[in-house]
């Protein structure tokens, strides 16, 4: 089949796509300032846009505090006990180096907050950029436009790509690019060793990033692996360096992570030793093949490749089975099911594409109802591509598609990957459509009929999307700040004339927690992450309590000086709900019948019509703020 690119293009950036780039920058940017400018989180006073923000914000804040690198322990959190948290500290160093660059002119808290909004932004330039190189083999200039455009308009894509969304997922999809754009080059040429070799080394910045990256990381060595069995021993090669790459680096990456007293440390949801032992077993598979291929005169037929792939992907699953057998339960192996109930099931990004009851259909066609035309496009490219190279692409972008669908129809948080591999043959498509219906038509009409037609492929899904939403009001809404304005709340609670003389302990909503600890001083018990299982579960038992003894006990154990509730929160009440219907302890304070150990706060008038602020009298000595 002819290719929408039929000239061998280089991968130096010519001068004439260079508008074409400038055009997506140019729009990447329109979009992001209509977010800024009509969107519900006020950049400008200080805010970010979700809790995994702030406390990205609130870890590089205590890492130059503290100067504890190799510490995971955040002290302020799980009040009075600390939280061990699961992230790493890539991204952290990512953003201390842009605040630490822009402290130069501005105090370092402003520069730290404007670089927590400006991260997301400059990385979807860098993925636009890159998503441009990554299809330039195989597009023509137009349709690279036009793919990027497809791009920015994912709504699960541009979601992870927000002003003010300092976090992991925007730096994961610009790695996801890249090392997909960088394995198909691969393909192309697999003796190219400095290749290989760069796909290991970005690789492990990925996996050294999330532990997610290894799905990514998996369906690009799947395609190599299946190329060797195909075409034997310069693929072969090119794994062999891959491999060995990532196995080196990695294990470096660990000591940098973890140090040499944590290096052998056991985690399943962070990036650990037991991630690089899979990854180990992989690299010795290739090094014994690469050997053995050496070795051996003649070579080996595809059927017998394919033999010692399966028995070696056999083997590396037994072993690593008999190391770590957890692994395969995913990186949540140890989250209390309690803990899931309560908070994981009802985290916006882990809801499932379509909901089952009632069946809603809303959100898939809104994010992925370019799927439908998709899918079946891309089984007949990967059929009737002639070229072996190309054929290789779409079966790269098959593998991921087959492997990225099925979870984001299980948990929203995988859309943005699934978004991202099937624009390309959608892309691919929309270019037989103007083939077929504009290209045969005389100027200017075929100019109009291709605009129409752009705007027709690349808009209908979010339009009809957005009315099947509305009609099943199936959106997935949350707190905002305007339900709960944090930043006044924050002020009041740090004046140095009240409750800011004094370090508190606050009980308050699990998403306020990362907000409270980045604008206050103050300590908080819950923050959402499932790794603050006792401070979430305590929290939740205190609240949810009918009798108010279990409250009052568990109160006095994590030494709690104020709850803070919001009662104009759409998802709070809901939170701490008692079972059997029972009055909570929450809906007690609500409704004003106080326990004499508790006296209630009178709050300035812009702050009582959302919040209302408890004392918790149950110290010894208290000191009186007013």
């Amino acid at each position: 089949m002819a290719s929408l690119n039929p000239q061998n293009i280089s991968d130096d950036l010519e001068t004439e796509q260079q508008p074409a780039v400038y055009f997506l920058i140019f729009l990447l940017l329109l979009i992001q300032l209509l977010w800024v400018m009509k969107g519900p989180i006020p950049l400008a006073e200080g805010g970010i846009v979700d809790s995994d923000g702030y406390m990205h914000l609130n870890r590089v804040v205590h890492l130059v505090e503290s100067g504890e690198w190799f510490s995971s322990v955040y002290p302020r959190s799980n009040a009075p006990y600390g939280d061990v948290q699961h992230w790493t500290r890539l991204i952290d160093l990512l953003l201390l180096g842009g605040a630490g660059l822009a402290s130069v002119f501005v105090p370092f808290e402003i520069a730290l907050h404007w670089w927590g909004v400006l991260f997301s932004p400059v990385l979807q330039v860098i993925a636009v950029i890159s998503l441009v190189w990554m299809v330039r083999p195989i597009f023509d200039r137009d349709h690279q436009l036009l793919a990027g455009g497809v791009f920015l308009l994912q709504p699960a894509l541009t979601h992870n790509f927000l002003a003010g969304r300092p976090d992991h997922h925007s730096f994961l999809m610009v790695c996801c690019i890249l090392l997909l754009g960088l394995t198909f080059r691969i393909m192309m040429n697999p003796l190219h060793l400095r290749l290989g070799m760069t796909a290991g080394a970005l690789a492990t910045i990925a996996i050294w990033t999330s532990v997610e990256s290894l799905i990514v990381i998996s369906v690009c060595l799947s395609v190599l692996a299946l190329g060797w069995v195909v075409h034997g021993r310069a693929w072969g090669r090119c794994n062999l360096v891959v491999t060995s790459a990532l196995c080196g680096l990695t294990f470096l990456a660990l000591f940098l992570e973890h140090g040499v007293a944590q290096v052998f440390q056991v985690e399943y949801d962070r990036f650990s030793f037991v991630h690089w032992s899979v990854l180990s077993l992989v690299a010795c598979f290739w090094i014994v093949i690469g050997i053995h291929e050496r070795t051996r005169n003649g070579g080996w037929s595809p059927w017998q490749r394919l033999g010692y792939g399966v028995g070696g992907i056999a083997l590396v699953i037994c072993v690593q089975w008999a190391l770590f057998p957890k692994f395969f339960h995913g990186p949540l192996v140890d989250v209390d099911p309690q803990l899931m109930t309560l908070l994981w099931n009802r985290v916006a990004e882990t809801q499932p594409l379509v909901s089952t009851n009632p069946w809603q259909f809303g959100r898939f066609i809104f994010n992925l109802g370019i799927a439908l035309p998709t899918i079946p496009y891309l089984l007949w490219l990967i059929w009737k591509e002639a070229d072996v190279d190309y054929q290789f692409f779409w079966i790269m972008i098959g593998l991921g598609v087959l492997v990225f669908l099925p979870l984001a129809f299980y948990e929203i948080r995988w859309l943005p990957y699934a978004e991202l591999l099937i624009l390309v043959p959608y892309t691919h498509l929309m270019g037989r459509i103007f083939q077929r219906f504009a290209d045969p038509l005389p100027s200017p009409w075929n100019g109009a009929v291709k605009m129409c037609l752009v705007l027709v492929c690349a808009m209908w899904f979010l339009l009809i999307g957005a009315k099947v939403l509305e009609a099943e009001q199936s959106g997935i809404t949350g707190t905002t700040p305007k339900d709960c304005p944090l930043i006044p709340l924050s002020k009041y609670l740090n004046d140095p004339n009240g409750w800011g003389k004094q370090e508190q302990t606050i009980l308050a909503f699990v998403d306020f927690g990362p907000e409270l600890l980045y604008r206050t001083s103050h300590r908080v018990i819950m923050t959402p992450y499932h790794r603050n299982t006792d401070g979430i579960l305590d929290a939740h038992r205190i609240l949810s309590d009918p009798t108010g003894k279990t409250a009052k006990n568990l109160l006095k154990a994590r030494n709690v000086d104020l709850i803070v509730t919001c009662p104009s929160s759409p998802t709070e009440p809901s939170f701490f709900e008692a079972l059997n219907g029972a009055d909570s302890f929450y809906k007690q304070l609500d409704h004003g019948k106080i326990p004499q150990w508790i006296r209630e706060v009178t709050l300035p008038a812009l702050l009582a019509d959302n919040f209302k602020l408890f004392q918790v009298q149950l110290r010894q000595e208290k000191i009186d703020n007013f």
